[in-house]
């Protein structure tokens, strides 16, 4: 049986860090899609990183290309303005 395939958006915060170690832990092929400029944040072992920010579309599809995922969770947070 494959890994699944997972991006996670975000993935690296508070609460989706310990989401992301848990889907390491489960082996899960882990992505975290994030703009990689935390230095307060350690990166997820055993997790792979890219960096776009998911507020661009184009910086998006530049960061995953023509990959596919057999599942996208989104942790980014969204301000009510």
């Amino acid at each position: 049986m494959t890994a699944l395939r997972a991006l996670f958006i975000g993935g690296n915060g508070i609460i989706s860090s310990s989401a992301s170690r848990l889907a390491v832990e489960r082996g899960f092929e882990l992505t975290l899609l994030n703009r990689g400029v935390s230095s307060s944040r350690p990166p997820i072992a055993g997790a792979r990183q890219l960096v776009g920010d998911a507020g661009d579309a184009a910086s998006i599809r530049a960061a995953i290309g023509a990959e596919d995922f057999d599942v996208v969770v989104n942790f980014r947070s969204f301000l009510p303005a």
